[in-house]
């Protein structure tokens, strides 16, 4: 029964938007305009589906969600799932040996 719950739960498209700009905002140099233009989606598109509550399609979610390093479940939900695994492993690893001094073997 929670699956069911789950699956039918509306999410939110102005959350969804609003995440993007975030996104955008913190993440990068560039303004939302552009942002989209390297993401092939015109900002009058972007701005159309705002307005009407609708969702971009799913080829075009996924393309902004991978522009912005996040998952698209991010973007619609607002959750950052764990996927049990470690994903600054390596740069960890780098930052520990650099103020440390020792590697693994160590």
């Amino acid at each position: 029964m929670d699956n069911e719950k789950e699956i039918t739960k509306n999410y939110s498209s102005d959350e969804f938007f609003e995440r993007i700009k975030t996104q955008v905002k913190d993440n990068t140099t560039t303004t939302l305009r552009d942002f989209l233009e390297s993401v092939d989606m015109k900002y009058e598109s972007f701005n159309t589906l705002r307005k009407t509550k609708n969702f971009p399609r799913c080829n075009d979610a996924q393309r902004i969600a991978d522009a912005l390093g996040v998952s698209l479940d991010y973007l619609v939900t607002g959750e950052i799932k764990d996927s049990g695994i470690f994903p600054y492993e390596d740069e960890y690893k780098l930052i520990c040996e650099g103020l440390l001094g020792l590697n693994e073997d160590q």
